[in-house]
């Protein structure tokens, strides 16, 4: 059951007052009505100031205008400093226009000072949207937390595969590979001895194996990447796509890339595949062009297609997973991706990410274009 303000602990109310028993008279027309208030007067911009950094008010009740100070400039103070704390203007009469001007510049309300019964009710509508808005800032800051996880989350995964990858990868290639190699070796030795062609077939399907072999390594994980690094391995994957798929892949890479760290040239090299397994599977393209260059301090990569493009719009949705996944692996490393479609247009995808080490990377907000 949600508690009404009186049932909760004590409202720490901040009065910018220089009459003191005008601020005792407010004071008594909360009490007087049920709210039990903490209550601070000040009546200078310093102590206002120091007020609202080690009382924390809840909501501050302020005279229009004081000697050396005024209202008016301690809210926009107030915005700044605890932008979330109603202010209530509580004075005597500045004109109906000079009060609407103060609701439309941000007050919560206005109270004349011979109307304090008003007080109570403007007090508590005032910490009810406080309170409102200090929930909702709460749970956006726990869904960009949750966010932040799960974009962790996902990239850590795409990092685990890779060396699960490369540890599948080279266990076929020192155990299995080797013994095939050795094994076909030994066969071929006794081709001499044995009348027939059986040994012919045997090596035949040795062959077949070896090949098979170097193959599915080479699919679980590349050596280009880890030896020659990022450029060489999405030309070798351009390549490999083209030859397998039978569509056109054209590579340009332009000037000289500085190599970035592991963690975001595996993440750009899976991203890229999957890109072009999109273009290839989904948009049906017939022509797919690759273009890597050096913009500022990121590395670049466009993927472009000339298949039948999609609404982009579709990457919030569950048809669109897999580049809400690149997208959000991207941001993980500090970087973003940049999306130009539509309906049978084609499709042109971005992917930015920094150069320098993870220790100093920072997520891009600068604009850029596509």
């Amino acid at each position: 059951m949600q508690q009404t303000i009186e049932e909760l602990d004590l409202i720490r109310v901040l009065i910018l007052e220089d009459v003191p028993e005008d601020a005792e008279l407010m004071a008594r027309h909360l009490s007087g009505d049920g709210l039990r208030a903490d209550v601070r007067r000040v009546a200078s911009e310093e102590d206002f100031r120091r007020a609202l950094s080690d009382f924390r008010p809840e909501v501050i009740l302020a005279d229009y205008s004081l000697p050396g100070f005024d209202g008016k400039s301690a809210m926009w103070i107030a915005r700044i400093e605890a932008p979330s704390v109603p202010v209530i203007f509580v004075s005597g009469a500045i004109g109906e226009e000079s009060a609407i001007a103060l609701l439309r510049e941000g007050a919560a309300n206005y109270v004349l000072k011979d109307n304090l019964f008003r007080l109570p009710s403007a007090v508590r509508q005032a910490l009810r949207e406080f309170r409102e808005r200090k929930e909702r800032v709460e749970a956006e800051r726990k869904i960009r937390e949750y966010y932040k996880r799960l974009r962790s989350l996902s990239s850590e995964l795409t990092l685990a595969e890779e060396r699960e990858r490369r540890r599948l990868a080279n266990e076929l290639h020192e155990t299995l590979g080797q013994v095939l190699a050795i094994t076909r070796i030994k066969i071929a030795g006794l081709k001499d001895s044995i009348s027939g062609g059986a040994v012919d077939e045997i090596l035949a399907l040795m062959d077949e194996a070896i090949l098979r072999t170097r193959s599915l390594t080479l699919e679980l994980s590349s050596p280009v990447l880890e030896q020659f690094g990022l450029v060489s391995a999405v030309e070798w994957l351009a390549e490999q796509m083209q030859e397998r798929y039978g569509v056109p892949i054209a590579f340009n890479c332009n000037g000289n890339i500085e190599e970035p760290d592991n963690d975001c040239r595996i993440l750009l090299f899976q991203s890229t595949r999957e890109l072009i397994i999109n273009s290839i599977t989904h948009a049906n393209a017939r022509t797919i062009k690759i273009d890597l260059r050096k913009e500022k301090q990121m590395i670049r990569i466009e993927v472009t297609d000339d298949g039948v493009g999609f609404d982009a719009m579709l990457i919030h949705r569950t048809s669109g997973f897999g580049l809400l996944s690149i997208r959000e692996r991207l941001k993980y490393v500090g970087g973003r991706m940049l999306i130009k479609t539509g309906l049978g247009k084609g499709t042109r995808i971005a992917m930015l990410a920094p150069i320098r080490s993870r220790n100093d990377r920072k997520a891009v907000n600068e604009q850029l274009t596509i």
